[in-house]
This record gives structure tokens, C-alpha cells and sequence, in this order.
């Protein structure tokens, strides 16, 4: 594979975001003299969307300032709507936060992480009509990036290696020394059932080893094949922050725990996602080498690591994989100047095209499970966030939120 160069265009496209960043938080709201940080915290952030199966609906996350005399901080909380809009129904209630709902492909559940006040993130599931919510893990440290298996009866996640028994003990005499290389945290797969009737699931683990699974830079850290049998990863050599160039793919058996290579090059690859056939698996590579400001391009290749082939480079050459729309086009976005782009890019190589109207910035952007629905939260310089949903087939985006419908008139 031929290395390609960083172009000087992309460090002043970072400078560019950053600029658009700073003057559209808190909801990309005109900055006049009566916007004061008060005021901005009235407004509502769109966290994660999440179409349902068959499009019907779409979940949402809503953060809003909570504001008391004991309590300084955001809350969540977790909402479905019917894709025409109208009322949304609240599914998570009371001191603690919802984040990044999945429905399972059956359509029968809705998983999300459920993170009490002080405490670590946890998987949760929830009825799809919004009944009988269920805690799953328990996990000292929280749990990270999850994905629904393709049959919908479990689910893998990323959590971080628990504590030794000396090291608790150390802890717990005082001695909370970190020394850098030492007990590294290593992240890894798990997986658990949906819960029965009759008995809780026990988590079982599914990677072991001195790497760590996902990265704290690069989004996208595994994928389930469609048949469920593996799982293809990021792998990095460390849990260090500093080590993402590092990350390359590979695919682990569910059954057995052996991990095989897939992609490994001195660039950095990540964010693996299987086609609907399963005859390939898309990923982000960087240039070469791998640096902070990142030029990047979308590859396939075959389930065992052959016929790779890059994609056609996007405008700003740093496309996020949002998922597959059928087995011959991937979804992605980018950043394209103060706005977001959304492309189509061809299987076959053919140039991108562009489906958004170049106006909002978009964020939050969930595909459902059958790559036909889109949802994202958009915003304008006139106006705040709110969760809008369209078919891939027909993009006309239909807002169906009024989170924000309600703040004041401010100049």
C-alpha cells in the first residue's frame, strides 16, 4: 500500500473546527451580550440518536444542566419518538444518566449505558415499549463501547481489566502510587446474555493478553461478523492515551478466544465494520506515519485480510465510518468547513457523493440496523440542537424533537 502525505489544508481545517467550536456551543447560538454562560446552560444537548430497525422510531439522549443548591452537573436522560414526530415518551427516570442507546436487530430491546450519580457506567437494557429495565454488569470500572449481536440474544462490550487482589490490598493500605508502565489497564471484550426469568447472566470474557481493545482517540472500537462468530477489533499495544498509533485490526473467535491478524501496517487502522453479507470488512487507516493531525481514508478488504483497496478520498480526508447502506456503499462523515458532510462512498472506488445540504452541523449520527434510517442532532448559528431522522433513500430530514423549542427569545 502506497503511503500518502499530509497536505498543510488539514492543519488549518483543525484550526477552522476549533474556531467554529468555540462560536457555536452551547447549542451554535449568536454569542450576544444577553448569551451569558446562565443562559447557555438552558439549552439542551443531543448526546446519541438511535433509529429503530424498521424506522419506526428513534431513541434519543437529551443532557440539560442540573443546577441546586447541592448539585452542579448534566443529566441525561433517555427518550423514543415515532419517526413523525409528536410527543417523545421518557424511558429513563431519576439520579442517574442514559447514554448511547442500541436497539437490538429483533427490535425487541433498547441497551444503553446507565451510569448512577458517583458511580461507573454500566450496561443496562430496557423493553423497547419501555418497561422492565435491567442492570447487566457490575464492573468496577465501568464498561465502554458495546454492540447487540446479530441474533439479539447478547451483547460484547469493552471493559477495563479489573484490579489485582495486591493491588486492592496496596490500595487499600495506602499506597496509591501510579508508576508509569507498571499494571497497565489493559481494555478487553466481554460478552453477556440477555437476562431471563430465572437466573441473571454472568459476563464471560472474550480477549485476553497484553493489548487493549479500542483506544481513547479513535472512535470505533469492534464489530460483530453478521454470522456472529468473531468479532473484529482495534487493537492497540497499551491502554496509554499516546498509543493510538499503534492500532491495527484484528478478529477474534467468540467461542475459542483466538485472535488472529488482520490489518497491520506502520499506519494506524481502526473502526471495523462488517458489510451486511459479510464478504468485507470496512476500516479507517491513517497516513504514514500516524500523526496528532490526522489525514485519513476508508479501506475494504475481505474477511481474511486480502484484496485491500482504498476508497476515494473525502473533502477533508477524515471521514468517521457511520456503518454500511446495503453491501455496495459506506456511510460517513466529516467535518467540511463550520458544517458537517455526509457521504456515500462507493464499494467500487467511484468518487463520493455528498447527501446533506451543506447548512447544519450534525452530530450524534445513528444508522439503524438495516443501513435504511438516519438520525443525527443538527444545528445552525440561528438555531439550537435537535434530533432530526430521514430515509437514506430520500434524504429531506424531519425534525421530530423540541428540546430547545422552548427557550427564550434572546437577541
Amino acid at each position: 500500500m502506497q503511503p500518502f502525505t499530509l497536505h498543510r489544508r488539514h492543519a488549518a481545517a483543525a484550526l477552522a473546527r476549533l474556531a467554529a467550536f468555540l462560536g457555536l456551543g452551547f447549542g451554535a447560538l449568536p454569542l450576544a451580550a444577553d448569551w451569558t454562560p446562565e443562559a447557555m446552560l438552558e439549552v439542551a444537548t443531543i448526546t446519541a440518536t438511535a433509529p429503530s430497525p424498521d424506522g419506526s422510531r428513534v431513541a434519543w439522549v437529551e443532557s440539560r444542566a442540573l443546577m441546586t443548591d447541592s448539585k452542579s452537573l448534566f443529566r441525561t436522560r433517555l427518550l423514543v419518538t415515532a419517526a413523525d414526530g409528536g410527543t417523545p415518551r421518557q424511558y429513563t427516570f431519576g439520579d442517574a444518566n442514559a447514554d448511547d442507546p442500541q436497539w437490538s436487530p429483533d427490535g425487541a430491546w433498547l441497551a444503553y449505558r446507565h451510569t448512577a450519580d458517583g458511580g461507573k457506567p454500566q450496561l443496562a437494557v430496557i423493553a423497547a415499549d419501555g418497561g422492565g429495565e435491567r442492570l447487566l454488569t457490575e464492573f468496577d470500572a465501568g464498561i465502554g463501547e458495546f454492540r447487540w449481536a446479530p441474533d439479539s440474544t447478547m451483547l460484547a462490550f469493552v471493559a477495563t481489566e479489573p484490579k489485582s487482589e495486591a493491588q486492592k490490598a496496596r490500595e487499600a493500605a495506602g499506597d496509591d502510587a501510579i508508576v508509569v508502565g507498571e499494571n497497565p489497564a489493559y481494555r478487553h471484550l466481554w460478552r453477556i446474555a440477555l437476562p431471563t426469568a430465572d437466573a441473571a447472566p454472568v459476563p464471560e470474557r472474550i480477549t485476553t493478553g497484553a493489548f487493549s481493545v479500542g483506544t481513547q482517540v479513535l472512535s470505533g472500537s469492534f464489530d460483530w461478523s453478521p454470522d456472529a462468530r468473531e468479532i473484529a477489533f482495534t487493537r492497540v499495544s497499551t491502554p496509554d492515551i499516546d498509543d493510538w498509533p499503534s492500532a491495527d485490526i484484528a478478529i477474534v473467535d467468540v467461542s475459542t478466544g483466538r485472535v488472529r491478524p488482520y490489518q497491520q501496517s506502520d499506519a494506524a487502522e481502526w473502526s471495523p465494520v462488517y458489510s451486511p453479507d459479510g464478504k468485507l470488512i470496512a476500516f479507517s487507516i491513517t497516513n504514514f506515519p500516524p500523526s496528532w493531525i490526522r489525514q485519513s481514508r476508508i479501506g475494504v478488504a475481505a474477511p481474511d485480510g486480502k484484496g485491500l483497496k482504498l476508497l476515494a478520498a473525502t473533502g477533508d480526508e477524515q471521514p468517521s465510518i457511520i456503518g454500511w447502506t446495503g453491501n455496495r456503499a459506506l456511510l460517513a462523515s466529516e467535518a467540511a468547513g463550520t458544517t458537517t458532510a455526509l457521504w456515500r462512498l462507493p464499494v467500487s472506488g467511484a468518487k463520493p457523493a455528498r447527501l446533506d445540504d451543506g447548512k447544519a452541523v450534525l452530530s450524534a449520527i445513528g444508522l439503524n440496523s438495516t443501513g435504511t434510517q438516519l438520525a443525527f442532532a443538527a444545528m445552525t448559528s440561528a438555531a439550537p440542537q435537535e434530533v432530526a431522522l430521514t430515509p437514506l433513500r430520500n434524504f429531506a430530514p424531519l425534525t421530530v424533537s423540541t428540546a430547545n423549542a422552548n427557550l427564550p427569545a434572546r437577541a
